[in-house]
C-alpha cells in the first residue's frame, strides 16, 4: 500500500501566491544521462555559466522567499540568483531529489531489463528503485515543503516563492496542484536543468503560467540544455 496523497480541493480554498519551481544548473550526470538522486556531482562547467544566467529569467521578477535543496549542485545554482535578489537561500532538506537506490551514477538502458525497473517504469509513484524511493514518498515531503514556504507565520501571505529543486520533485508538485496521476509524473516535460516553471494560486485556484522556461539561458543552449555543450569545447 502506498503513501496517502496530500490533500487538494478544499484544503487549497484559502491558498494564494506564486510558486516558482526551478531546477538546478547542469552537471556530469545530467550530461550522461544517469540517475542521480543521493548522488551529489557539482556543476558542470557549463552548469556554473547557466546559474549566473538564472537570475536573468522574467519569471523570477518579484520572487521574495528563495528555499533550495541541500544537494551540491541546488546550492551551486543558487547562489547567483540569492545575491542579485537580495534573498538568503534557505535550505529545505525536503527538496532533495527522489533516490534511485541501486539504480544511482547507472543509465536507464543499464537497468531497463530489471523487472524493478519494469514496475517502476509503470507506476513510478508506488513503485521504486531498490532501496529507493517511490515517486508518492518524494510527493508528500515536497508538498509539505511548498505549503509551509507559501506562509508566513502560517498564514499565506500572496507572496511569490522560489524553491530550487530536482526534477522528479517538480514534476511531481505539478501534478499535485493541476490535480494529475502521479503515476504520470514522469511523462510531464519539458523540464530541463535551469529551468522556470510557474504555478500562481488565485483564491486556492492553481494555475500553469510556465513550465520548463529556459528562455534566459543563451540560444545555443536552449533546445536541450540537459547536455549543452560551451562552444569553447564543442571543437576541442
Amino acid at each position: 500500500m502506498g503513501l496517502p496523497l496530500p490533500e487538494r480541493g478544499p484544503a487549497m480554498a484559502g491558498w494564494s501566491g506564486e510558486l516558482v519551481l526551478l531546477r538546478h544548473a547542469q552537471t556530469s550526470c545530467t550530461v550522461n544521462g544517469l540517475f542521480c538522486g543521493e548522488h551529489d556531482p557539482p556543476l558542470s562547467p557549463v552548469g556554473r555559466l547557466m546559474s549566473d544566467t538564472l537570475s536573468d529569467a522574467d519569471g523570477l521578477k518579484g520572487t521574495s522567499r528563495l528555499y533550495i535543496s541541500p544537494s551540491c549542485r541546488s546550492v551551486q545554482t543558487s547562489a547567483a540568483l540569492a545575491a542579485r535578489f537580495g534573498l538568503v537561500a534557505r535550505v529545505e532538506p525536503r527538496l532533495r531529489e527522489l533516490s534511485f537506490g541501486q539504480w544511482e551514477s547507472r543509465r536507464p538502458d543499464q537497468v531497463r531489463f530489471e523487472q524493478a525497473y519494469r514496475r517502476w517504469y509503470r507506476d513510478p509513484a508506488q513503485c521504486a528503485p531498490p532501496e529507493g524511493e517511490t515517486g508518492l514518498a518524494v510527493l508528500a515531503r515536497a508538498v509539505a515543503a511548498a505549503t509551509e514556504a507559501l506562509t508566513l507565520d502560517g498564514r499565506f501571505d500572496g507572496a511569490k516563492v522560489a524553491l530550487l529543486t530536482h526534477k522528479a520533485p517538480v514534476r511531481l508538485l505539478i501534478c499535485h496542484f493541476l490535480g494529475l496521476p502521479p503515476r504520470q509524473y514522469r511523462q510531464i516535460a519539458p523540464v530541463p536543468v535551469c529551468s522556470v516553471t510557474r504555478i500562481r494560486f488565485d483564491s486556492g485556484r492553481p494555475r500553469l503560467i510556465e513550465l520548463g522556461n529556459v528562455d534566459h539561458l543563451p540560444q545555443r543552449w536552449r533546445s536541450a540544455p540537459d547536455d549543452a555543450m560551451d562552444s569553447s569545447t564543442e571543437n576541442a
